[in-house]
């Protein structure tokens, strides 16, 4: 028995350290919150900061590194600048990570920009 116990520690130590990926991490520079507006507006307030909406993808990489968590004392609902079908882009839920198409982009969300890191050719 201690050995069959023994055998199922070492196996799930090793499947957690060994076969679990390391959290994905946010690289940019990611602004103050900037209020809540449509998604024009967003895409002129983020220009003029010399940054822009961040993607579906940057916005799920800061929530895996915990960067989303304390966002969420101004709200949950952020604007991306990733197109879904029918024309609208998608917003992401800073609770629990979800993300929901948008019909409109006339609607109001809210808005942090971000400047990714320089890609090297």
């Amino acid at each position: 028995m201690r050995l069959t116990t023994l055998i199922f520690l070492i196996c799930n130590i090793f499947y957690v350290s060994c076969v679990t990926p390391p959290p994905r991490r946010a690289t940019g520079k990611w602004s103050e919150f900037q209020g809540k507006m449509t998604f024009d507006q967003a895409g002129v307030v983020c220009k003029s900061l010399n940054q822009r909406l961040p993607s579906l993808e940057e916005m799920k990489h800061a929530f895996d590194a915990g960067l989303t968590k304390p966002w969420q004392v101004d709200g949950k609902y952020y604007w991306t600048q990733t197109p879904a079908f029918g024309g609208g882009n998608f917003v992401f839920i800073t609770e629990g990570g979800n993300v929901f198409y948008n019909f409109k982009n006339d609607d109001y969300f809210l808005v942090r920009c971000f400047l990714p890191d320089a890609v090297k050719p």
